[in-house]
């Protein structure tokens, strides 16, 4: 609820026009209630559960293609839109790129930290906000990483890729698909001279983010698309933690993760196998069969 008008409200305000799909995750903050009482032109789909943020995102993606979009915006409720940025994106679309805005933070101050750390920094030649004012850094570039707190995807790809992969609840899932994407031949690109807002320093749930850490990596390189990985590069992800856990005073605790997560990738060996091969096929991969209650 703290952050859904502005999220809307932008939506709105956008210089072309949108659809605005609301997927409610089964919230019970009095969100089911506010939203079609004050937002009456979004479509409403609230779901009974928490289905997590990919299989959320999942149930717009289907009504994007059912509906012949020609292009979906993925925005996290924590986050919101400059007026002028679809029309910045689609400057420089080719149907063969997701497409990404800078994001900041949520007071627009600065960059996102994440998205510094895991996108400007390693794939660009930009240090800060002021240098993007330069000309010669406003020109988009490719990266490897970038959250899907704000992603414009093509059809085009949602057709080939699929949706994201039901093995992941929250976080992760981002980095799954992209390795897909390039698996397939797309691009991610990043437009400079736009912006959204993602207020992720506000974390809902902290603990959530940290549960199940040391697993979610081992899952992210357990479903990577182009090799099965080895035991040894398990281990090696697991020491990793350990040794910034042992600098962070839980290294007792990255133990116990590292020990759990390799058991729960025995346990779902199966459906992770059967995962590769999802992937691998060229189709809207699990969102075929997904039925909307319109």
């Amino acid at each position: 609820m703290k952050w859904i008008d502005r999220c809307l409200q932008s939506l709105q305000q956008s210089y072309l026009p949108i659809q605005t799909i609301v997927i409610d995750n089964g919230s019970t903050d009095g969100l089911r209630q506010y939203v079609p009482a004050h937002y009456p032109d979004i479509v409403w789909l609230p779901q009974e559960q928490n289905l997590g943020f990919g299989q959320a995102n999942n149930i717009g993606l289907r009504y994007a293609l059912d509906k012949n979009a020609d292009y979906a915006l993925l925005l996290n409720q924590d986050a919101w839109i400059n007026a002028e940025m679809l029309v910045q994106l689609l400057r420089f679309d080719d149907r063969q790129c997701i497409l990404s805005p800078i994001h900041l933070n949520g007071q627009g101050s600065d960059f996102d930290f994440n998205f510094k750390k895991n996108t400007i920094s390693r794939s660009s030649n930009i240090c800060n906000l002021r240098e993007l004012k330069s000309g010669d850094k406003l020109k988009p570039f490719e990266a490897r990483a970038a959250a899907a707190a704000c992603w414009l995807i093509p059809s085009t790809i949602i057709q080939k890729v699929g949706g994201f992969n039901p093995l992941f609840f929250q976080y992760g899932e981002d980095h799954n698909y992209l390795d897909r994407a390039f698996y397939h031949g797309f691009h991610l690109k990043v437009v400079p001279t736009t912006f959204a807002c993602h207020d992720r320093n506000q974390y809902g749930n902290s603990k959530l983010h940290h549960k199940c850490l040391v697993y979610r990596y081992l899952l992210v390189k357990a479903t990577d698309i182009n090799e099965e990985p080895t035991f040894g590069q398990y281990l090696h992800i697991c020491g990793f933690w350990c040794k910034k856990g042992l600098h962070n005073r839980n290294l007792f605790k990255m133990i116990g993760q590292s020990i759990s997560g390799l058991i729960r990738l025995r346990r779902n060996r199966k459906a992770i196998k059967e995962s590769r091969a999802a992937e691998q096929a060229v189709g809207p991969t699990w969102l075929e069969g997904l039925t909307i209650d319109y």
